[in-house]
């Protein structure tokens, strides 16, 4: 009986590895297909937001998405205390623009500016099934933000509006950007006269600092 139980755990143990590795395989695969894809075309999937996420190492993302075109490194002690060093990489697409916060060789977060519709949004308390950039708009549930951030100058005005999901399990902030109507003074602005604005940019990070490094 003891040598038929050995068996039995043996057999499964066996089985149980045989699964994983075939896991790894397709995983990196797949992988393999996505920066394929990504390098040949410079098309980024509009799938990217399930793609790449906060805490993944910039090797891999280096891996999925090639050299960025452009590195830089800011350090956000005078801006908002902190004492990180930051370094973004901005990906620019045929589709989409790209913006990636790296802290310590991880990501920490990351920005979505598409050039076209259709891209994939995440808005977790919203009944919309229509979560895309350009075809979501500002709605009730978006009624509670944790904070909005405005900038505007002589060539942009847009507004953000941050949401803190916890609940995920991933501890992480939620950006939805577009654009802030010219009326509207950006010092003073509420949620209720951004009802009805397109989402026109979408961000995800572990630290909602990140939002405020949006324009490219």
């Amino acid at each position: 009986m003891k040598e038929f139980l050995q068996n039995i755990f043996v057999g499964f143990i066996g089985g149980l590895l045989v699964y994983l590795y075939q896991l790894y395989k397709e995983k990196k695969k797949e992988h393999r297909v996505l920066n394929d894809r990504i390098n040949n075309s410079r098309i980024l999937p509009k799938n990217i937001i399930y793609k790449i996420s906060p805490g993944m190492t910039m090797r891999k993302i280096d891996f999925f998405l090639g050299v960025a075109d452009y590195s830089f490194k800011i350090n956000e002690k005078d801006l908002y205390g902190s004492e990180e060093d930051i370094i973004i990489h901005d990906y620019i697409f045929d589709n989409c623009r790209l913006r990636v916060f790296e802290i310590e060789k991880s990501v920490s977060g990351f920005l979505i500016e598409p050039l076209e519709s259709g891209f994939d949004l995440i808005k977790p308390d919203s009944n919309s099934e229509n979560q895309k950039i350009y075809e979501f708009a500002i709605d009730d549930s978006f009624s509670k933000p944790q904070q909005i951030i405005t900038e505007r100058s002589a060539r942009e005005s847009w507004f953000g509006t941050i949401y803190y999901f916890g609940q995920l399990g991933n501890y992480q902030y939620f950006c939805y950007y577009g654009t802030l109507n010219w009326e509207i003074e950006p010092e003073s602005v509420t949620i209720d006269q951004l009802m009805g604005e397109l989402i026109t940019s979408f961000g995800i990070s572990t630290r909602p600092e990140n939002f405020r490094h949006f324009s490219f």
